[in-house]
């Protein structure tokens, strides 16, 4: 139960991948909370997006893109993250609710600080997300996401659904390195020449192994650079 309780063109492909990677955000990123450490743990990160820098040789930032901030709690869940574009606009707010360790609600918000949507979560035994849904404020169902995953967690197949669950028909498939971290992201959508395969490195850590700088490529080609500043508690 929950917790808390066609045929497309490529302009609207490229609009429900801006829904789908916010819905990947809330579905695999801080949602579990790991057990208190007196170790550092990350309090926020402010992460920036940038394009690549063709001009330039190897993969360096060009023109900012986006700007993302998100607070932690005591526990490693976001609780809260606020996305900005290149002209520092508020594009939305993400507010979560946090109980018994998993993050069960998580409200979308406009710049007003009205509600646009908000989200709830399934899972399964092992505490990972299996299933999200959009509804409006009235409470009216928006669309549904539902994931499968491996055995050992290092990938999983993820597709929208209806409000009653079924067809579910994945679209996408991800692979996760030993971290939770994405490796890959091939769509596959019912039309052939839509089908994207997204690859993702790390070539920067801090002292802790965490992520400080992650590069995508879209099909083999630089398409987007993305740099961490992270602020920890519990810091000697």
């Amino acid at each position: 139960m929950f917790v808390n309780s066609t045929v497309i063109t490529r302009s609207q492909k490229e609009q429900m991948r801006v829904v789908s990677c916010f819905m990947l955000a809330l579905m695999c990123f801080g949602c579990v909370r790991v057990p208190a450490t007196t170790e550092p743990v990350i309090e926020t990160a402010l992460r920036t997006r940038f394009e690549p820098d063709t001009t330039r040789e190897g993969f360096k930032p060009g023109a900012l893109r986006q700007r993302i901030v998100d607070t932690y709690d005591e526990h490693g869940i976001v609780v809260f993250s606020e996305y900005r574009d290149a002209n520092d606009g508020v594009q939305m707010r993400f507010v979560s609710t946090v109980e018994d360790g998993l993050k069960t609600r998580t409200e979308w918000r406009s710049e007003d600080g009205s509600l646009a949507l908000y989200v709830l979560y399934r899972y399964d035994d092992q505490n990972r997300v299996i299933e999200t849904r959009q509804y409006a404020p009235d409470s009216t169902f928006l669309r549904g996401f539902q994931s499968e995953w491996s055995d050992d967690g290092r990938s999983r197949r993820t597709g929208s659904i209806s409000e009653t669950g079924e067809p579910f028909e994945p679209d996408s498939f991800y692979k996760l390195n030993a971290r939770g971290e994405e490796l890959e992201l091939l769509e596959f959508p019912t039309i052939d020449s839509l089908r994207t395969l997204f690859t993702y490195d790390y070539p920067e850590r801090d002292v802790y192994g965490n992520w400080t700088i992650r590069t995508t490529r879209r099909d083999g080609v630089p398409s987007q650079i993305e740099i961490r500043e992270l602020v920890y508690r519990n810091v000697p």
